[in-house]
């Protein structure tokens, strides 16, 4: 019983960390409204796992759409089983037609770090039966893939905002995509 409610309160602690890197980002990327437009699909309220959104955002800068999927751990690893499987099925969908792009947008609240992953890098990592992400691992370039990191301000909060090249990073992924 122990460990499941340890598992409980670290769920809700990336839950809560979730929501507030879902608004760090809506912040950057609505810095430049004028030349992006931003759409952040609403969570739904049931309450169960399963959800029937494609991504949390959709972003488009000309001449590309982006599809950003949020997730966030307090652990050193995330399992790739949190990404809904009609999230995964709709990302991969997208990510067919040209200048679509789907990525996770994955933060690992014990560094911290966030890592854009193309959803082809999930589909290979599945393919590979590699079921976790983990953030040494991925440091020492253990997943013959290109991750590519988001630079974050040096700020003292638990969920720090994005540094100020950051939209810059996002807007070139598709150029350093696998």
């Amino acid at each position: 019983t122990h460990i499941l409610q340890e598992r409980r309160y670290e769920m809700n602690l990336a839950e809560n960390y979730g929501k507030e890197f879902e608004q760090k980002l809506s912040s950057l990327l609505i810095t430049q409204s004028n030349e992006h437009i931003i759409y952040r699909i609403p969570d739904q309220m049931s309450g169960r796992k399963g959800s029937k959104n494609p991504c949390d955002f959709i972003f488009y800068s000309y001449p590309n759409i982006f599809w950003l999927e949020c997730k966030s751990t307090v652990n050193p690893g995330w399992s790739i089983s949190e990404l809904d499987k009609f999230q995964l099925e709709s990302m991969r969908e997208y990510s067919k037609t040209k200048g679509s792009f789907s990525y996770v947008l994955l933060l690992f609240v014990c560094e911290p770090s966030v890592f854009a992953i193309p959803i082809s890098t999930i589909d290979y990592l599945i393919e590979n039966g590699i079921g976790t992400i983990n953030i040494n691992k991925l440091r020492k370039g253990k997943y013959e893939r290109d991750f590519i990191e988001v630079p974050l301000a040096k700020n003292r909060s638990y969920i720090p905002d994005f540094a100020p090249e950051a939209l810059d990073v996002l807007l070139k992924l598709p150029n350093i995509s696998p």
